[in-house]
């Protein structure tokens, strides 16, 4: 069974979840059950029995899971064990990676047609194939050409 999060990896760990009254099992790789249940461990502790409070701005934990945010960048040092897993859950990973460009239908095709034809000439290269390894290397440069000209209109 694959990971719930990443779909990459094997799954080892579970993890129930109450969602609308029902319990709910979910399974995970190691990193990704240790990135979103046990990297709080890694930040700065509150003392035992303590609510952790950032000592720049004063949010606590209950401020952050009430509002969703937190006030300054001192919070994610000091609420770590709240704001890390809450961060991975929004944007699935600990980095922010950016926003990603909306891509066509049209170009997703183009794209995929394009990593086809390489796979092909390859595979026309190693059998001798030399007249297909010229119609898809003419084909490919027509696509390649089309796609730098859309990327040169963004």
């Amino acid at each position: 069974m694959l990971c719930c999060h990443c779909k990459k990896n094997q799954a080892i760990k579970s993890h129930e979840r109450q969602t609308d009254g029902k319990k709910r099992t979910e399974y995970y790789c190691l990193d990704c059950y240790r990135r979103l249940f046990l990297s709080a461990d890694e930040g700065e502790r509150a003392p035992e029995g303590q609510i952790a409070m950032c000592p720049y701005c004063g949010t606590s934990e209950e401020d952050f899971r009430t509002r969703g945010r937190v006030g300054c960048a001192q919070c994610y040092r000091y609420l770590a064990r709240t704001v890390m897993p809450a961060i991975i859950r929004m944007q699935g990973d600990e980095v922010h990676c950016g926003k990603r460009r909306e891509i066509s239908d049209e170009r997703e095709e183009m794209i995929s047609r394009r990593d086809f034809l390489k796979d092909k000439i390859e595979e026309y290269m190693r059998a001798r194939n030399y007249d297909a390894v010229k119609k898809c290397s003419d084909e490919l440069k027509e696509l390649k050409r089309a796609l730098d000209e859309e990327d040169a209109d963004v």
